[in-house]
């Protein structure tokens, strides 16, 4: 019955830090076309709420966006759309998880070997 609680009590917290976005200013890439995105001087803006990153037209578009209820990315036939809460994650490739929810995967881990 202890084990079942504490699988419970992990499964909470890694929902709630999956999905609870950070509230601090983040900075992020912040330019328009496949060149200067993928240049080694790619500009940057501080201050975002989150990092988007869309692809529209064969358009690479990187900078701030509006708050969205969790990180995702989404892929239509004619438009890429994907935010994100990390400093800087609207890089090239795809997106990174946040850190809480490493965070929340290691403690439930941890939370397997040890009692809570």
């Amino acid at each position: 019955m202890k084990m079942h609680i504490k699988v419970i009590i992990v499964g909470v917290a890694f929902v709630v830090t999956a999905f609870f976005p950070p509230v601090w200013a983040l900075s992020c890439y912040n330019c328009t076309g496949i060149a200067q995105c993928n240049s080694l001087n790619v500009p940057s803006v501080h201050g975002c709420t989150v990092c988007t990153k869309l692809i529209e037209g064969g358009t690479l578009t990187k900078g701030c966006g509006k708050a969205a209820d969790a990180e995702f990315c989404f892929e239509s036939a004619a438009r890429t759309t994907c935010v994100c809460y990390v400093d800087y994650c609207n890089h090239v490739s795809n997106m990174r998880p946040s850190f809480w929810t490493i965070i929340a995967i290691i403690l439930a881990c941890f939370g397997m070997y040890i009692h809570i």
